[in-house]
């Protein structure tokens, strides 16, 4: 439901005088359609939610120093930045995330043994189960994980490895 713009001035008025009334009124009008713009941009039901709540928060401690302006366009303008922020935000991780599992294999085999016997422990625990893998996967395809991931080559680099990669049979070469 839209405010009219007599009504959204006197919200303006009141919650730059910092009244909290004036702060739930407008969460109760706004916060619906807020919610179903950030569920439309990010899918995590609770980051919609937070990226909201944020919202409200960041619009109460802007109270005093908010301008005339159509309250909704603010608040939708702020949600959908804030959104896109999440967005970006996310691929950074994932990026750097992929970046740390690709290095994860090489950092285990290059291990430097230290003095924390734990980290000793638990590095052997990982590299015999990691052998205890490639134990039970087919010859080519460990050949092809080996050069892979512990050798560091790329998939695009051979496409007999690619081929040993994916399980391709050697009768599909001929």
């Amino acid at each position: 439901e839209e405010m009219l713009p007599t009504q959204n001035q006197k919200l303006l008025d009141e919650l730059n005088a910092g009244s909290k009334a004036a702060l739930e009124t407008l969460f109760r009008t706004y916060y619906p359609r807020l919610l179903a713009l950030a569920r439309s941009y990010v899918y995590d039901a609770d980051a919609a939610q937070d990226i909201v709540q944020e919202m409200f928060i960041y619009l109460w401690s802007r109270r005093g120093t908010i301008s005339q302006c159509n309250i909704a366009a603010l608040l939708m303008t702020g949600v959908r930045n804030r959104c896109i922020n999440y967005i970006n935000h996310q691929a950074s991780l994932r990026k750097h995330l992929e970046r740390q599992d690709g290095n994860a294999t090489q950092r285990l085999t290059n291990i430097d043994m230290c003095s924390d016997t734990a980290s000793v422990v638990e590095t052997r625990d990982i590299l015999n189960q990691l052998d205890s893998f490639l134990n039970t996967i087919p010859p080519r395809q460990k050949e092809a994980f080996t050069l892979v991931r512990m050798d560091g080559m790329k998939l695009r680099d051979d496409q007999r490895v690619i081929d040993a990669y994916l399980g391709v049979a050697d009768d599909a070469e001929d």
